[in-house]
């Protein structure tokens, strides 16, 4: 790939023969904060995107159907832990992972889209029972160990039960834009002036985005979740 894709589900497209892509990076950085990881939910639902789990288990899938292709071959044209689909899959388990565990709102979203169906792919593999050296058992176990993780955080495995579009959008955090009070404003009545000069500390009091996550569990008699 010599250009990055137009849209983010771009990215799903040849997935048999290249995992180098261009998105691969760019999440991995975002989803290591919350806050990325909203503005990462916000913008794969612009221009009736379909969301970024729609992105992402496509990816999954088709790294664990090619994984396991790839080891049932016989011969192998290369091992497991040297072939580029073993790298692509732990970068999307950890991306799993970092979303499932930062954003739990938008780990149910990919839980639900079907991920967990190929999580359970990888951990029932067998290591000790498959034809396969110590360096490629690691790279097996490896795997599982991420898949495990990401198990261990909720539900598992989650029922096939994808959200629509507009539960996606329902279910994004509240966007507020919040700009400063100059601290030369204070106290100043209605209809006086003032001169205010705009220094160093005014010029770094720019907007800000502030992003509240909405409640998306049920409140229950037993149970405040809040408001």
């Amino acid at each position: 790939l010599d250009k990055a894709p137009s849209t983010m589900l771009d990215c799903e497209s040849d997935l048999t023969h290249h995992y180098d892509h261009p998105c691969l990076s760019s999440w991995e950085a975002q989803t290591t904060t919350s806050r990325g990881i909203v503005l990462l939910r916000i913008d794969s639902l612009k221009n009736d995107a379909p969301g970024f789990a729609a992105a992402l288990v496509p990816m999954l899938q088709h790294g664990v159907t090619d994984l396991l292709r790839l080891r049932a071959s016989k011969p192998r044209q290369m091992t497991l832990d040297q072939a580029p689909v073993t790298l692509f899959l732990k970068t999307i388990l950890w991306i799993h992972l970092n979303c499932t565990t930062i954003d739990p709102t938008l780990g149910k979203e990919i839980a639900r889209h079907g991920s967990h169906v190929q999580l359970v792919k990888l951990i029932r593999q067998d290591p000790s029972v498959l034809v396969l050296d110590e360096a490629e058992q690691d790279s097996i176990m490896e795997l599982q160990e991420v898949s495990c993780r990401i198990a261990a955080l909720g539900v598992f495995p989650e029922p096939w039960n994808p959200f629509t579009i507009e539960d996606l959008r329902h279910r994004l955090p509240l966007v507020f834009h919040a700009k400063p009070i100059l601290s030369d404003f204070i106290g100043v009545k209605a209809g006086e002036s003032v001169h205010v000069s705009v220094t160093n500390e005014s010029r770094e009091l720019a907007p800000q985005t502030v992003l509240i996550h909405q409640i998306t569990d049920r409140q229950s008699a037993q149970e405040d979740v809040g408001f």
